[in-house]
């Protein structure tokens, strides 16, 4: 039962964030395209999912089944989609208060830079840290093979030094 559990966690995560992939470009397209706000409402509805059913996940998880290494791994998918969803939508909040506004704010692109960079930041100290728990627990808990380790770098490379 517990491998099933772990499978079913780590394709939710990868359907979570391609739902995320498909919905972003959509909402940072909206007040542009869109003045109607009944519209944003569905594109709104889908980040509040996106961001809402990952933590109840993760909330969930962590009642039921110990953290181990493997546990952190597969939750860190969940946490950076999170902080990502969140970076969206706190853009696209930035974005609406610029179309409401007389003029355009000459330091429009000086915002989206911060919340990219705060977003991008937490991205990076959210996989690290889970990157550390999971090097901490290898050594601690007497799992230091090999595999272990081979498998903690391949999550570094794919999933923190390309993204």
């Amino acid at each position: 039962v517990g491998a099933i559990f772990i499978i079913l966690f780590i394709v939710a995560g990868t359907l979570i964030q391609s739902s995320f992939e498909v919905t972003k470009p959509v909402l940072l397209a909206l007040p542009a395209t869109n003045r109607k706000l009944r519209n944003h409402v569905p594109v709104l509805s889908v980040i509040l999912i996106i961001i809402a059913l990952p933590a109840y996940m993760l909330a969930e998880t962590f009642s039921e089944v110990s953290s181990n290494m493997w546990m952190l791994v597969v939750i860190s998918n969940y946490v950076v989609t999170i902080v990502q969803s969140t970076g969206a939508l706190c853009t696209y909040a930035l974005f609406m208060w610029d179309s409401i506004q007389k003029e355009p704010s000459q330091h429009m692109d000086d915002y989206v830079y911060y919340i990219k960079g705060i977003t991008k930041s937490f991205e990076l100290v959210m996989s690290l840290s889970i990157v550390a728990g999971g090097y901490y627990e290898c050594i601690m808990n007497d799992e230091f093979t090999m595999m272990n380790i081979w498998i903690l770098n391949i999550h570094c490379y794919f999933n923190i030094y390309q993204r």
